[in-house]
């Protein structure tokens, strides 16, 4: 039975619909934790063979890339923005902590999530060359990596998202998908 990894798929948006295009940047996380999922029982199966090499440099790719400017994206970008939209609006002052307490969490995990990620990528690196890496300490990494992530993006995707769509006005809108399109135009 093959191994089927999945890479990147038609999950698209554009930055003229920034929040779409967070949700679909998600839905891609979700797709490179399947793949580092898959990754496992391929290892164990079949070794750092040509497949888990080039399923290794996907995930990597998307995690020092598209990840990096995703995070910029929300931390440079949409906290601000949500931030500035709390001081005009009508929500109560226990709303406007909880707001202010999600965006600190999201900033936290952001932080472990990329510590983690240093880690996991060490293991895929060996992976990516063709050696075998030690499955019994890369098994449980993968596991808590994927899982948080998971998480994190369902956060996201169930608060986030649709409070950004609620309290950022069409201005505030445009400037961040004008922000998200310079950042992937420069780097």
């Amino acid at each position: 039975m093959a191994t089927s990894f999945v890479g990147f798929d038609a999950i698209t948006a554009s930055t003229d619909d920034p929040v779409g295009m967070l949700s679909a940047c998600h839905g891609r996380v979700r797709k490179q934790c399947a793949t580092l999922k898959a990754l496992m029982p391929h290892l164990q199966d079949k070794g750092a063979d040509d497949e888990a090499a080039a399923a290794a440099h996907r995930v990597m790719r998307y995690f020092d890339e598209a990840a990096v400017h995703h995070h910029a994206d929300e931390e440079e970008d949409l906290f601000p923005r949500l931030v500035k939209a709390l001081q005009t609006s009508t929500l109560g002052a226990a709303e406007k902590n909880d707001v202010q307490a999600l965006i600190s969490r999201l900033r936290q995990e952001h932080a472990s999530l990329g510590t983690a990620w240093q880690t996991v990528r060490t293991y895929l690196l060996k992976v990516r060359s063709h050696q075998l890496p030690d499955l019994a300490a890369m098994r449980p990494l993968i596991e808590s990596f994927t899982k948080a992530y998971e998480a994190h993006t369902a956060l996201e995707d169930e608060q986030l998202l649709p409070l950004a769509a609620r309290m950022l006005e069409a201005s505030a809108l445009e400037s961040l998908g004008q922000q998200m399109k310079a950042r992937r135009q420069s780097g």
